[in-house]
């Protein structure tokens, strides 16, 4: 388990117990050693210019390096103190650019905003530290205002290039005026991440000015932002003025606010900074970019502003996980035993099959919808006994090999869910079922967090949570393409009503990155059904998906370059 830890105080820094000896030979350091790693004591030479280590905790035999200093043990009970904070699995992890090209009054403004929410914990991190990887163990960046080509070759390509890999992988990035210019693609700047579709435009008069503009906000804007009005007065700092860039390889952006008013000095025209963008919403593979030319972060009333952006771009707490749709039923017969169990082998972590009532109430994995396509039968699973339904060979369909294939109970199925697997049943007959459903998975034996209950009917959700509140149950939803935010205020309510803990989402409908908002801010979980391509696929991790069903996991979560537990 690797572990980021500040000491935060003017003597100490935590050095890994590998650099004991070369730390230790350098004139006025001494240590304190636990674990696998040292507190040093730092000379008064360093006190203004310390780092943060990268520390691992291990199980090995403590050791104990006594130097220099009474009192190390009321550190390290500070130290753990700072470890336990660090292990709080709710707080969103934020790292802050604080290297060459970070102007000192943003990053005062900056660090000041962010401590005022508890509920995230901050680090700030060099160029140095990015190169080496230390944003893998964070959910956001953020880029403050500064000097961004400096920045920018401060980081150096390799270390553009994992600010990138951090971002296409589900992290967030927030840039702040330099941290705008950072991230945009314009051809001019060899030194920019080119993750925002944007260009800067009148880039020669850059230094246009400082002082306070109106913003006007989108819908999406006001709501990303908390804002009830359309207008926001917000201080400006010399940001860049940013249009559409037109790349067909990266996502158009999101002009959440555009300028109202300008700033303009002597010298420079009047007339080019009004309607053009001012805080830029898009996402990079499968993160988040969120780009403010102003300055939340510096003015005074706005600081929530800059705490709801870190919400919005923060990937999900949990990863994201790979359902196999009716088994891995792009190379197997769907919902058959063979199908749950190539999951398994394509590395699936979950199953989602659909589950009916025969007539003499026995749950079955048969979708009676494909029941002809799968078999040549055409009949209602209801009005069929289990024995007559077991007759059906729901395999030769797919190929010679699958022959034979019968439609398995769900007690069969549940006895091929292995630990550390989950099955999401998807209730497809109403809530006359529940009951049988639940009897047998409690009979499964299967622990709570491998099950997960879905229905489109409203009252089947409704009797699970009622039988079994103990069960995660999401809500199966279609969302209409041209919906308002009035109807996901709407569903979100009946989401609740029926106590369901999560929404499921058809990928064919238009996944609203407003609905996902309101789904993660309702405290809902999100899942998203019926993924067949990648692009699909990462605009449901950038809105926050917990879950992706798909009929190839393998393929997916190589495509989407997951990692396998």
């Amino acid at each position: 388990m690797l572990l980021r830890i500040c000491v935060d105080c003017d003597k100490t820094v935590l050095v890994p117990s590998c650099c004991v000896d070369q730390w230790q030979g350098m004139p006025g350091r001494s240590t304190i050693g636990f674990g696998g790693f040292c507190l040093a004591v730092l000379p008064p030479d360093l006190r203004d210019g310390r780092d943060c280590f990268m520390a691992s905790l291990s199980l090995f035999p403590r050791r104990l390096f006594w130097g220099g200093t009474a009192g190390l043990a009321v550190l390290f009970c500070g130290l753990l103190a700072n470890v336990q904070a660090e292990g709080d699995a709710t707080a969103i992890r934020v790292a802050v650019y604080d290297d060459a090209g970070s102007g000192a009054d943003a990053m005062k403004g900056l660090m000041s905003a962010l401590e005022k929410e508890p509920a995230l914990h901050v680090s700030r991190v060099r160029a140095a530290a990015i190169r080496a990887g230390e944003l893998d163990a964070c959910d956001v960046v953020i880029f403050p205002g500064g000097m961004s080509t400096t920045q920018g070759r401060t980081l150096g390509e390799d270390g553009r290039e994992r600010v990138r890999t951090f971002v296409r992988g589900g992290g967030g990035y927030i840039g702040f005026c330099a941290g705008a210019y950072l991230a945009s693609c314009d051809r001019d700047y060899d030194w920019s991440l080119n993750i925002l579709n944007a260009n800067v435009i009148d880039k020669e008069h850059w230094a246009r000015g400082v002082g306070k503009v109106d913003l006007s906000l989108t819908e999406e804007g006001r709501r990303l932002m908390g804002v009830s009005g359309d207008r926001l007065n917000i201080y400006y700092h010399q940001g860049p003025l940013l249009a559409p860039a037109g790349r067909t390889d990266l996502a158009a952006y999101a002009p959440v606010a555009s300028f109202e008013t300008e700033v303009v000095k002597a010298g420079v025209a009047g007339g080019l900074m009004k309607g053009t963008t001012a805080v830029a919403a898009s996402h990079f593979g499968g993160g988040k970019v969120l780009c403010f030319s102003p300055h939340p972060e510096m003015t005074e009333g706005l600081h929530e502003i800059v705490h709801r952006s870190i919400r919005w771009a923060a990937r999900p707490p949990a990863r994201l996980r790979i359902v196999a749709q009716r088994g891995a039923s792009f190379d197997a017969p769907e919902n058959t035993l063979a199908a749950i169990n190539m999951a398994w082998v394509q590395a699936a972590d979950a199953v989602r099959l659909d589950v009916m009532l025969t007539q003499d109430g026995h749950p079955v994995v048969v979708d009676e919808s494909r029941i002809s396509q799968v078999s040549g039968a055409s009949f209602s699973v209801s009005k069929q006994t289990l024995a007559s339904l077991r007759q059906l060979d729901v395999g030769a369909w797919k190929g010679a090999k699958y022959e034979g294939e019968r439609v398995p109970t769900l007690a069969q199925a549940l006895a091929n869910v292995p630990s550390g697997k989950s099955v999401f049943i998807e209730i497809k007959c109403g809530p006359e079922g529940v009951a049988a459903i639940l009897k047998t998975i409690e009979a499964s034996g299967l622990a709570r967090d491998q099950l997960r209950i879905i229905a489109r009917a409203a009252d089947a959700i409704a009797a699970s949570k009622s039988l079994r509140p103990d069960l995660q149950a999401s809500w199966s939803i279609e969302l209409p393409p041209d919906s308002a935010p009035t109807d996901f205020a709407s569903i979100i309510a009946q989401a609740q009503a029926i106590h369901a803990d999560g929404v499921d989402i058809s990928a064919e409908s238009v996944l609203a990155e407003k609905f996902a908002m309101a789904v993660k801010e309702a405290g809902l979980r999100l899942d998203v059904r019926a993924v067949h391509d990648v692009e699909t696929a990462r605009k449901a991790m950038a809105g926050g998906a917990a879950t992706i069903t798909t009929d190839r996991p393998e393929w997916l979560r190589t495509e989407l370059a997951l990692p396998t537990e």
